[in-house]
């Protein structure tokens, strides 16, 4: 009867239509030159005889064709098998197209073994779906989207766009003591406010010593608020060292103010820190001054002296 719905697609590896072999009355397993699924994805013909699939024959790890029974002997090739393609499911045709155009709509879940290969773009009108503990990339770097059975999503390369991957803010909830000259060590709290939440891992802090959870360019802002204490401050200075080996600081940037008894100054200074090593390289905050005293002011509640770290760029 004639065939309804769309033509059988060949899916084999070649275009080879049969095999064609020599029984000899005792050989059961033959080698076939296709990977077959099914006893049912060849047709096997014996002396002209049509073989019954999973009875007469049954086909094992794809290659091995094996008889029930031997075939008989003959004088010339007496076994053929045709590879046969099976349709699977319904698929729609747009009007006018032949079986070597674009499909139409699979409906149900299509299983694919093995890895299918696109020639042009693939178009999803819903979401992408990976296992668990699945990854996403490219033949270069299969595993550059790696991503959790939680749905944490971990990237192999430093994302490049629009994207900030760490955030941070600390500030100090108590004044400091007056000094000519200290860093601010103590009272360092990450701000807590409703409206505040980091980005990323975090900075991590001790002492008032600022370290970072990965390599990577990030932009520096400190704010002080500064008072002079004990006298007129010709020159104060909220001064901003970095350290490359873990030991020794460099002043990096400053600010600087002057004033009478108790006058009060907001200063800023920035900085753009490349961090290659997140064992060595660190930040703190000082105060210097060299007249009298200065103290930095504070609260749990604002941020009056703090510090800000945005991560912007890889090494």
């Amino acid at each position: 009867m004639p065939y309804l719905g769309n033509p059988a697609q060949q899916r084999f590896s070649s275009p080879r239509a049969a095999s064609v072999y020599s029984g000899d009355g005792s050989t059961v397993a033959f080698t076939l030159e296709e990977v077959v699924s099914t006893d049912e994805d060849i047709l096997v013909s014996v002396d002209g005889v049509i073989q019954e699939p999973s009875v007469a024959y049954a086909v094992s790890s794809g290659t091995t064709l094996t008889f029930t029974a031997a075939p008989s002997s003959n004088a010339g090739n007496n076994i053929f098998v045709y590879y046969i393609a099976r349709t699977f499911g319904s698929v729609s045709m747009p009007d006018g197209q032949n079986v070597n155009a674009a499909v139409g709509t699979f409906s149900g879940t299509l299983g694919v073994t093995g890895v299918p290969t696109f020639t042009g773009r693939s178009v999803h009108s819903g979401g992408i779906t990976v296992a668990n503990d699945g990854q996403i990339g490219s033949v270069g770097d299969a595993d550059s989207i790696a991503i959790s059975s939680a749905g944490v999503v971990t990237f192999s390369q430093v994302p490049v766009g629009a994207f900030i991957p760490e955030f941070d803010q600390y500030r100090i909830t108590a004044n400091t003591s007056n000094t000519a000259d200290a860093d601010i060590t103590a009272n360092w709290e990450r701000v807590d406010d409703a409206t505040f939440e980091k980005i990323g891992t975090g900075i991590s802090q001790s002492s008032g010593i600022f370290s970072f959870p990965s390599t990577g360019k990030y932009f520096i802002n400190a704010q002080g608020t500064i008072q002079v204490r004990n006298g007129t401050a010709p020159q104060g200075r909220f001064r901003l060292f970095t350290t490359q080996d873990n030991s020794t600081y460099v002043l990096a940037a400053q600010a600087e103010i002057s004033g009478a008894a108790d006058q009060v100054t907001t200063v800023f200074t920035q900085i753009l820190f490349n961090v290659t090593n997140i064992t060595n390289d660190k930040v703190k905050l000082n105060l210097a001054t060299d007249a009298n005293n200065i103290r930095a002011l504070a609260s749990s509640d604002e941020n009056r002296t703090h510090i800000q770290f945005v991560k912007v760029g890889d090494t």
